[in-house]
């Protein structure tokens, strides 16, 4: 894990109108060469999610704009919310529906499934252990703290089927 994820500054980039990429980037923490994009997304399920963190954060002061650009917008985000946000940006990966999975970040950000929030959160957190083992293993280059695309792909597939489970469980 790259330094303590929990006392660290975080910033959400979200590039657009035609290039959508939204990042989760590390911007400061002690040992490690910054700023570190820990996990991005691209396209529509960008756009939505920028709009969605928006919206979600803004209520509990969870992000602060810090420079905007037509281009570019730059966002704060409070470190005891950024896996959290981390996590929400896994799950859309390869999402051909988005809106299905913003509907279950708003469950679990303060609907009838929040006592799954901090496992929701703990999925971006394994992302990044799982990533920092694989670099290990293989005696990568790559940027210590960005979770490997592959990791990306698998985690985002199990959040999909575990949040399917239970929400069908929490219905009964």
């Amino acid at each position: 894990m790259v330094g303590n994820l929990t006392e660290s500054d975080y910033s959400l980039v979200y590039e657009g109108p035609r290039g959508r990429e939204l990042k989760l980037m590390l911007c400061s923490t002690k040992g490690a060469k910054l700023p570190i994009t820990l996990v991005k997304l691209t396209g529509k399920p960008a756009r939505e999610a920028h709009e969605k963190l928006l919206a979600s954060l803004s209520t509990c002061g969870g992000i602060k704009l810090l420079e905007s650009t037509p281009k570019r917008k730059k966002y704060f985000v409070r470190a005891d919310l950024a896996p959290t946000v981390g996590s929400y940006i896994l799950l859309l990966r390869r999402s051909r529906n988005p809106s299905k999975w913003s509907n279950v970040f708003s469950k679990v950000l303060s609907g009838p499934q929040s006592m799954l929030g901090e496992h929701f959160a703990n999925f971006m957190l394994m992302g990044v252990d799982l990533s920092t083992t694989l670099r290990q293993d293989r005696k990568s280059r790559e940027v210590s703290g960005t979770i490997l695309p592959e990791v990306a792909d698998a985690v985002s597939a199990s959040m999909k089927s575990f949040f399917s489970i239970a929400e069908k469980k929490l219905k009964r």
